[in-house]
């Protein structure tokens, strides 16, 4: 299948300026064929994605072959929009460079790694105020983008009325809520869910902030959907010696109206679930900072909804997709179902006493 998948590629890419010596497989999620391209003309490199009407890890999973336009015309909107700056980090998407039916080409960032493998990597060693400063740079882009997506210029209500219509809403909102009660039944007797007409008050309170579509959203935005440079962390601010490092926002095909607490909450979640299976400490300062730096810490509502979709998160992602398992599995899933609950409750004072206290500073 990759081979195939690649060959169709290079046949595209031979027909346009764009023509590859050699195609390097890497990982992009689970939906696309994503590569790193070698240009024959010498000139560096290129990152290739290439959508099929079905999932590049499941080809059983069908899906529509149009999400890749979705992400291309958000690539192509944010491509001259300015970056999120801190002193040591600058956050922004990659360019967008060209566009073959459902192949498109993106800004390659060479020799980088996810964030999420960046700080399972070299996190022992990252200094509390360099985790922290990497984290309000990912907040401010965030900030930023929320806040231009749902402003009223042209380009931004385009981009609403684009991914209104966007098709891959519909799974993302199965794979959360939709899919709690699986956790429930993987869980019977280990955690204490709620009952059976609690339950339903909690999802149907979900749904609605979901339909609620308060605004654009990234959808998608994760710790694996970021990239920087892999090379191991200053001992001090970089800046100081004119270095900055480039972080690039990827992933925009699942881009939606919907709740812009569920951004939030997925990266936190995703960083905390790193602090608990491996007992890290940096992914608490990245989540300190993230909050800071998009401003969140004023909204007790939001805070609790946020709250609430990290709950959902690392309780129906924590079992399926390879963290570890035994005992710290079955306590991050309590602790995500106690999330769920408790956010919907509206108990403040119990977060104020669990590693989310920071979403409630006030």
């Amino acid at each position: 299948m990759d081979d195939t998948i690649a060959e169709k590629i290079k046949c595209t890419l031979s027909k346009t300026d764009w023509k590859v010596s050699r195609l390097e497989r890497i990982a992009g999620g689970n939906a696309n064929f994503t590569y790193r391209g070698y240009l024959e003309s010498g000139n560096g490199t290129i990152v290739i994605k290439h959508s099929e009407p079905f999932a590049a890890l499941n080809a059983d999973y069908q899906l529509d072959v149009g999400r890749s336009d979705y992400e291309w015309f958000m690539l192509s909107t944010l491509s001259p929009k300015p970056p999120a700056r801190t002193d040591s980090f600058l956050v922004r998407s990659p360019k967008a460079l060209g566009s073959f039916e459902h192949t498109k080409l993106i800004e390659d960032l060479p020799n980088s790694t996810t964030v999420k493998a960046y700080l399972s990597k070299y996190g022992a060693d990252l200094q509390s105020e360099v985790a922290s400063e990497l984290g309000t740079a990912i907040g401010r882009w965030l900030s930023w983008f929320h806040g231009w997506i749902d402003g009223d210029d042209e380009e931004a209500v385009a981009v609403r009325n684009k991914i209104q219509h966007n098709p891959m809403a519909g799974p993302r909102e199965y794979l959360y809520i939709g899919s709690y009660r699986d956790s429930m039944a993987q869980f019977p007797t280990e955690v204490d869910w709620p009952s059976d007409e609690q339950m339903g008050r909690i999802e149907k309170a979900v749904r609605a902030m979901y339909q609620r579509r308060e605004g654009g959203i990234h959808g998608d935005f994760w710790t694996g959907n970021m990239i920087l440079p892999d090379r191991a962390p200053a001992k001090e601010n970089r800046s100081r010696e004119g270095e900055v490092d480039k972080i690039f926002i990827l992933d925009f095909e699942v881009s939606q109206l919907g709740s812009r607490s569920q951004d939030l909450a997925q990266c936190l979640a995703e960083l905390w679930m790193v602090y608990h299976f491996y007992e890290a400490q940096a992914p608490l300062h990245v989540m300190r900072g993230f909050i800071s730096g998009y401003a969140a810490g004023q909204d007790e509502q939001f805070a609790l909804q946020i709250a609430m979709h990290f709950g959902i998160h690392i309780v129906v992602i924590s079992w399926r997709y390879g963290w570890p398992k035994g005992d710290k599995l079955v306590e991050c899933v309590r602790f995500g179902n106690s999330c769920l609950v408790k956010g919907f409750e509206g108990d403040v004072d119990w977060f104020k006493a669990t590693s989310l206290r920071f979403l409630f500073s006030s």
